[in-house]
C-alpha cells in the first residue's frame, strides 16, 4: 500500500513538472538553446500548485518525522558511533582490517583521513554497530 503511495506521489510529480515544462516552453516561445538561456526564469520547474503541495509535505515530515525525537536520538548515536570509529581508526590504523591498513601506510594525516572515511563510509548501518561493539565494548569477549 506505502508502495503504491509513492509511485502515485512520484507520478503525480513527473506529470506535473511535464505540463508546466511545456507551459512555460510554449508562454516563452521556446525554439533553441539560446531561446532558454536568455528566458529570465526556469524553464522546467514544478507547477505552483505542486510547490505549495511540496512545501505542505516537507512540513509535515520535519514535524513527524525528521525532528522526531526517536529519530534524532537515534541519528544521535549513530553520529558517536561514528566519531569513535573514526578517532580509534584515525589513532590506531592497525586495527583496521589488513588491507585498509594497507592504503593507510605511508600516508600524511589527511590522506590517511581519507582511507579512513572511506572504509567507514562503506560499511552498512548494521556493519557499524557490529565494529563498533567489537572495539568498544570490551563485555563481548567474557
Amino acid at each position: 500500500m506505502r508502495l503504491e503511495a509513492v509511485r502515485r506521489m512520484i507520478g503525480a510529480m513527473v506529470d506535473d513538472v511535464m505540463s508546466e515544462t511545456r507551459r512555460r516552453a510554449a508562454a516563452g516561445r521556446v525554439g533553441s538553446t539560446e531561446d532558454v538561456r536568455v528566458l529570465g526564469h526556469a524553464l522546467v520547474a514544478f507547477s505552483r500548485d505542486m510547490v505549495e503541495d511540496l512545501g505542505s509535505l516537507r512540513h509535515f515530515l520535519m514535524e513527524r518525522m525528521y525532528r522526531y525525537w526517536k529519530v534524532n536520538r537515534t541519528r544521535s548515536q549513530a553520529r558517536r558511533i561514528l566519531a569513535e570509529m573514526f578517532q580509534l581508526f584515525m589513532a590506531e590504523p592497525d586495527v583496521l582490517p589488513a588491507e585498509w591498513y594497507a592504503r593507510v601506510q605511508g600516508r600524511d594525516d589527511a590522506g590517511r583521513a581519507r582511507v579512513v572515511c572511506d572504509y567507514i563510509g562503506g560499511l552498512t548501518d548494521r556493519i557499524s554497530i557490529q565494529e563498533h561493539r567489537k572495539r568498544f565494548h570490551l563485555h563481548i569477549w567474557n
